[in-house]
């Protein structure tokens, strides 16, 4: 954004020795100044600037007052402007990215040579990791919000030789979907679920209605894990906001993933509710517009996804 600066500096003649003016613009701005005989023994110094004006006249890479020869005046000593220094250009950082190829891995960015550094983790902890999970007959699932030291851990369990098959990396819908697979598939007892309480709930809700709900999960930390976006469904703006929804015609709320079951059970009993998670939101509603003819969605509580999915349907 260009801003458009102007001042008017009124001196006598007896003053203009001791005139100083200075303005400081962001290039690229034109600066353009005139002066102009007012009264015998006035001088009108005016600066102003613009990138649409028509009325420019004449500009200067290190400008100086411009001047009118007049005979009441004759020479007068104005001091001239300071030229206009240029604002540094700022380095840009590499966006935080590891490109990975077929013989070398290239890491992008500060943060990226930090996080590549747990890409080969100690062996000696993941022999350790793999007999105790053994020895537990439990299964984990984690979020991919967790970090890099903590997935390359689990890739390594899971890739040989350890091929401890009881190991999933997904998001929140997904991590319910592995945590039913290795009750059924790996015979797991337990279940470790590594990220916040929400993503708890929800993979004990899927293995409830898949004939596992006797099947412990067990969260990463024994104090609340809470996030600020499943927290701000549970307030009475959101359920005020599913009220008024629901007295639309053909209202549906689709509700993402990442909120509690008390959410996704208030919207149930406020309005008709579905889950979704970023992965298939686009679909879940294409599809349910599909079936229901005028259909009107409401999502929540992601606002950024929100204005993204708007965007894409627009």
């Amino acid at each position: 954004m260009y801003h458009s600066t102007s001042f008017t500096v009124s001196v006598t003649r007896r003053a203009v020795s001791r005139l100083r003016t200075s303005v400081t613009l962001q290039p690229p701005l034109k600066v353009v100044h005139h002066a102009r005989r007012t009264t015998p023994n006035t001088v009108v110094a005016r600066s102003f600037s613009s990138r649409s004006s028509g009325k420019i006249s004449r500009s200067f890479s290190t400008p100086v007052l411009e001047t009118y020869d007049y005979q009441d005046f004759g020479a007068l000593p104005l001091m001239p402007m300071p030229p206009l220094v240029p604002t540094p250009k700022v380095a840009r950082q590499a966006f935080p990215s590891i490109i990975i190829g077929p013989d070398e891995v290239q890491p992008q960015g500060s943060f990226a040579e930090a996080q590549t550094q747990y890409m080969n983790p100690d062996l000696d902890t993941i022999h350790e990791l793999h007999d105790k999970l053994s020895r537990a007959n439990m299964g984990i699932v984690a979020h991919y919000y967790m970090d890099v030291e903590l997935q390359s851990a689990l890739q390594t369990l899971k890739d040989e030789p350890y091929g401890y098959g009881a190991c999933h990396i997904a998001d929140s819908l997904a991590m319910g979907d592995a945590a039913v697979n290795m009750c059924r598939d790996h015979g797991v007892t337990s279940i470790a679920c590594l990220g916040v309480d929400f993503m708890s709930e929800s993979v004990s809700a899927i293995m409830e209605k898949a004939g596992y709900g006797h099947v412990p999960v067990y969260r990463a930390a024994q104090k609340e894990i809470g996030c600020s976006l499943a927290e701000a469904a549970e307030g009475p703006q959101y359920r005020a906001w599913l009220e008024k929804a629901a007295k639309q015609k053909n209202p549906l709320h689709v509700v993402y993933i990442n909120t509690s079951l008390e959410t996704k059970a208030v919207s149930s009993i406020t309005i008709p509710t579905i889950t979704c998670t970023s992965s298939n939101v686009v679909r879940t509603m294409l599809q349910a517009s599909s079936q229901v003819e005028d259909l009107k969605i409401f999502y929540g509580p992601d606002t950024y996804m929100g204005e993204n999915i708007v965007t894409m349907l627009d």
